[in-house]
């Protein structure tokens, strides 16, 4: 049958275009790769539609995201993001550290991307 015909065509082990996350696994990689950001206990729909825009818009595979996460770790230039800092604004509050929304997000995605060698 023509089914028959193509659903094995991805034995190659290349990932289909659109695959479908594990999102237990983006947790994981999350939490045991940027650790110098706070443990994330539950991917919701609004975080999981976060990641799968980031993974489609840019092309990342889970291999990808790893490497994002741990230059983020590990960058000089991106420590501010894990710091809870003083605003400059003399009212005495203070900026908290960025949440797994900000990390997932195409703002510090391409941040990282354009402005961090």
């Amino acid at each position: 049958s023509l089914y028959s015909k193509y659903k094995d065509s991805n034995s190659d082990g290349s990932p289909p275009k659109k695959q479908s996350l594990d999102y237990d696994r983006i947790k994981e990689i999350f939490n045991a790769t940027l650790s110098k950001a706070s443990n994330i206990v539950k991917l919701t729909e609004k975080r999981k539609k976060l990641v799968k825009k980031l993974f489609d818009d840019f092309e990342l595979d889970y291999e990808k995201f790893v490497s994002y996460l741990t230059f983020l770790n590990d960058h000089p230039d991106a420590q501010w993001m894990f710091e809870r800092r003083p605003k400059n604004d003399g009212t005495g509050q203070y900026w908290n550290a960025q949440t797994f929304e900000y990390f997932v997000s195409e703002k510090c995605f391409l941040n990282a991307k354009e402005n961090m060698q």
